[in-house]
């Protein structure tokens, strides 16, 4: 209730809730947490009907499911569940970024970064020189770009220096870094066009980061020392 219903309909007076409420409150996660969703529900047409009951509400429950919500909403059985990326398996990532960096172009080059540095693959197509401090070794994604729309921070290894190649002089801050090599000044494509998922990769991070750098935890935190950062540079390389 704390996490799905408060934030929506928490200053709403009882009496006063709707059918429309309830739908804005559902819609959010109904199709990518189905069971989460209907126990919301549930419990939202617990505490109406004792509201009803205690004679602080009058009508029908706009939470009620049968003969309502049903012709409003899918049924909680068949919202597909949602399907998670496959990742390669830990031991084969070694193997595959020795692959990959025998391969020319840029596509090669993005995937390799995007994977050394857990990003998603449309912060790394969109990413341009005047995010990246080459003397700092740190790359600041603003805000606008973040799925959490917070500015976020990303330590580069060398190893991630080496993808990003020399800026020319004469590029200006908004060229892009991995653009397209066939339309210039466009990123390049996603790599769901050409059968790829490369979003799995950033679950290999997930157990690793904990382990070496347990305070990191906010996009405010005080960046690693070079030496620890240039490591885990050299781990992803094999």
């Amino acid at each position: 209730m704390e996490s799905y219903v408060f934030p929506k309909i928490g200053a709403v007076q009882v009496a006063k809730i709707e059918t429309a409420d309830v739908i804005s409150t559902l819609t959010p996660i109904w199709a990518e947490k189905p069971e989460t969703a209907n126990r919301v529900r549930q419990r939202v047409e617990a505490v109406i009907d004792y509201a009803s009951a205690l004679g602080n509400r009058t009508g029908d429950n706009p939470a009620r499911w049968r003969g309502h919500l049903d012709h409003l909403l899918p049924k909680p059985k068949k919202v597909r569940a949602v399907v998670h990326h496959p990742a390669l398996p830990h031991a084969q990532i070694a193997d595959f970024m020795t692959a990959l960096a025998e391969r020319e172009g840029v596509a090669a080059r993005a995937l390799a970064f995007t994977i050394l540095t857990a990003a998603r693959s449309g912060e790394t197509r969109g990413m341009t020189w005047g995010e990246v401090d080459l003397h700092a070794e740190v790359w600041t994604i603003p805000a606008g770009r973040m799925k959490a729309a917070k500015e976020h921070r990303v330590p580069l290894t060398d190893a991630a220096l080496a993808l990003l190649g020399k800026r020319a002089e004469t590029a200006p801050d908004d060229a892009l870094i991995f653009g397209s090599e066939t339309k210039p000044g466009k990123p390049i494509r996603h790599e769901r066009d050409r059968g790829l998922a490369p979003h799995g990769a950033q679950r290999h991070h997930r157990p690793w980061i904990p382990l070496n750098f347990p305070r990191l935890g906010g996009g405010n935190h005080r960046l690693p020392p070079r030496s620890h950062r240039s490591g885990a540079g050299a781990r992803h390389q094999g």
